[in-house]
C-alpha cells in the first residue's frame, strides 16, 4: 500500500540561470554551458505525522 506524507505540495518559486563561454585553445574551439536552477516548494504535511514544515 502506498501512503503519502502531505496533503498538498506546490511550486511557489522557480529561478534559472544559464552561463555560456566560448574557449579557443590552440585553434580548437570549445563551448561551455552551465545551467543552474532553484525550485521553492510549499508542502502541507499531514497532521498525523506530528511534524511541521520548516
Amino acid at each position: 500500500m502506498l501512503e503519502t506524507v502531505a496533503n498538498t505540495c506546490e511550486i511557489s518559486g522557480m529561478t534559472t540561470n544559464l552561463n555560456a563561454r566560448d574557449h579557443n585553445l590552440g585553434g580548437y574551439g570549445a563551448s561551455q554551458l552551465t545551467v543552474s536552477g532553484q525550485i521553492t516548494m510549499k508542502v502541507e504535511f499531514k497532521a498525523s505525522l506530528g511534524k511541521t514544515a520548516q
